[in-house]
């Protein structure tokens, strides 16, 4: 058309330019992509002066070649002519990166959490990074580790001497805390499959990669053989790895006992700047477990090949975001790979590659920032089982470097529990407000009886304001949208509300904010493929009194007939689960809204270290079709 297509071609340039970066994203530095009414207006253009190289007259779109120097100014004059729609810059793409290791094509729980998306975009090799790999002990030879196994290059091996003056004898690769020793040996395999998941060796044309493949792995092996960690060996290593130069440590280990000296550790690694990485826990349950329910560490649920909560994975408004956790490739510690490991335990240590990623790509990052940019671009779920969700590699790395701002999650009450303590005059008590979303630039107002009440800290995860004495409800709102309602069960007391609960295999609807308060808005909890209608679950931050109230408002449908048993855990008689449920009150079933009330004396045995309280409701001998609704379940005064 008015022989344009010679003016093109005559045109037309051969170079071969590298993109280069504008407004966030990669574009050819001297090309723009012009919209036109028709390709009369493509004839216009050259006859002001622009280059047209290629046309595309099926959808009315040039290619227009300016100087680099003037490509910002050419987009500006072109959107400013006649017969010209829009102007954008000729974004750049890259293949996904595909390594050459032999197990690629097998590891879809990568590909699912986009790390090959990542890698397009960084390496993590900015700046160095090792990561400390807390379990079994790791194969240091295994041919897709040893070039990742981190070197303690102060150290010299086998002169029976500490030569670094870390206190550690011949430490070049860690240390086995198990058995005191400067071989960090494999015996079980746990470790060694979390290593591969974490950082393994990339593009060496065999087995499997990690998610950081250029980050370092110190291996420190804190279990005994036959797989039990004690606390004397884990603080060690913690210790270890914030004193010798880790940013992350991945944590594939669980109990529920609560220890001060590993919580204190975990606190100094914080602090010191180390990103705590953890496993959930694979119990089905919301019962908090521990390390991972700490504040200070990125708790790691799992999830399966359809993006579902794995049914083994620990849940709850403790953990914080999810990644899979079945069927994943790995090495072992024979030297050969696994296409079966699994567990939280295998989901923990693809997060902390993924932090390790982060912290290699930018050398000042710290490990708050680490974990804002991998809980704020998780990709929330259907169900919503963790805080954030699942982990997106590529966003988290394009969020590190300002190339994406994503959306700050919705803001969600998961539980509020009372912290008596006087404050100022002694008008307000301290009460929490735990859940997702509060940080600036979110405005959080917490409202009783008609007035605002005092905030007195607010951060990503909790808002702590104070509780006038006399109060009948709050209402919390974020930027003017109310998320909770929350009536005081009993006026006078001072009350803990079930903070969240689950079923194992019985159907559930609802949670915190219907039993909250008894008001007719009811939790249902179905009857069991075993025939029992049960739950238990957890209230947080108690101080017990000598004597507390445990209150539960409910009723029954679809049965006339039933017992129910109320438990809780005797902190007294050993950590969860190895010591016992006490029954408090067995009664049958009521089918009308009923208020039983249960004496606690002596209540301070049925709380942990961490103010947490365990309840579970059994029910048996009801029919088929059976429900319970629950109104209202808390513990008080």
């Amino acid at each position: 058309m008015f022989g344009i297509l010679a003016l093109i071609a005559a045109q037309a340039s051969s170079q071969d330019l590298l993109p280069i970066e504008v407004d966030g994203m990669l574009c050819h530095p001297s090309r723009l992509m012009v919209k036109v009414d028709d390709m009369s207006t493509a004839y216009n253009l050259t006859e002001h002066g622009y280059r047209i190289i290629r046309t595309f007259p099926e959808i009315n779109w040039v290619v227009v070649e300016t100087d680099p120097s003037e490509l910002r100014a050419s987009r500006s004059s072109l959107k400013a002519e006649l017969g010209v729609k829009m102007v954008t810059f000729d974004r750049a793409a890259l293949p996904t990166y595909t390594p050459n290791d032999a197990k690629w094509v097998d590891m879809w729980h990568a590909r699912t959490i986009k790390a090959d998306l990542a890698w397009d975009i960084s390496f993590g090799d900015t700046a160095p990074v090792t990561v400390a790999i807390i379990d079994t002990g790791v194969n240091t030879a295994h041919p897709d580790l040893a070039d990742n196994i981190w070197q303690n290059t102060d150290e010299i091996a086998g002169n029976n001497l500490d030569d670094d003056g870390n206190g550690y004898i011949d430490d070049r690769n860690g240390y086995d805390f198990g058995y005191s020793d400067p071989i960090p040996n494999d015996v079980n395999g746990h470790g060694t499959a979390c290593a591969g998941l974490a950082a393994g060796v990339q593009d060496n044309t065999i087995g499997v990669t990690g998610v950081a493949p250029r980050a370092k792995i110190m291996c420190l092996k804190a279990s005994i053989d036959s797989g039990y960690f004690y606390d004397s060996n884990n603080v060690g290593a913690y210790l270890y790895a914030l004193n010798n130069g880790a940013k992350v440590i991945s944590c594939s280990f669980f109990s529920d006992r609560v220890s001060q000296s590993e919580r204190d550790a975990i606190d100094a690694l914080w602090a010191g700047g180390v990103l705590p990485v953890v496993a959930a826990g694979n119990d089905n349950s919301v019962i908090p477990f521990y390390p991972g329910a700490y504040e200070n560490v990125l708790a790691v649920a799992a999830t399966d090949q359809s993006d579902n909560r794995a049914g083994f994975s620990n849940f709850g408004s403790w953990v914080d975001v999810a990644c899979p956790g079945v069927a994943l490739r790995s090495t072992t510690a024979a030297g050969g790979y696994t296409d079966g490991f699994g567990g939280t335990s295998g989901a923990c240590p693809q997060v902390a590659g993924l932090a390790a990623l982060l912290f290699g790509s930018v050398a000042t990052t710290t490990n708050s920032e680490v974990r804002s940019h991998i809980e704020d671009t998780a990709t929330a779920l259907t169900t919503d089982f963790s805080k954030y969700g699942l982990i997106n590699c590529e966003k988290a790395i394009q969020n590190l470097l300002g190339l994406i701002n994503p959306p700050i999650k919705k803001p969600k009450v998961n539980y509020m529990t009372p912290v008596v303590a006087a404050v100022g005059s002694g008008q307000y008590m301290s009460a929490r407000i735990y859940g997702r979303g509060f940080q600036a630039p979110h405005t959080v107002k917490i409202i009783s009886n008609g007035r605002y009440l005092p905030i007195y800290a607010q951060s990503r995860d909790y808002v702590d304001f104070g509780m006038a004495n006399g109060w009948a409800s709050i209402a919390v709102f974020v930027d003017k949208v109310k998320i909770l309602g929350f009536a005081r069960p009993k006026t006078g007391a001072t009350t803990y509300p079930l903070a969240e609960l689950c079923t194992k295999g019985g159907a559930l609807t609802g949670g915190f904010t219907e039993i909250s308060a008894s008001d007719s808005v009811y939790a249902t909890i179905g009857r069991r493929s075993d025939g029992l209608i049960w739950l238990n679950g957890s209230i947080r931050k108690v101080i017990p009194a000598a004597t507390m109230t445990l209150r539960l408002t409910r009723l029954y449908t679809g049965t006339i007939s039933g017992t129910e048993d109320v438990y809780l855990y005797d902190w007294s008689s050993a950590s969860y689960p190895y010591g016992n449920w006490v029954k408090l009150k067995t009664t049958t079933v009521p089918r009308t809204l009923t208020t039983t009330y249960v004496s606690v004396p002596n209540a301070s045995r049925f709380v942990d270290p961490e103010g947490t309280m365990y309840v579970q409701v059994s029910t048996s001998g009801t029919l088929a079709n059976a429900a319970l609704k629950l109104d209202m379940l808390n513990i008080g005064k």
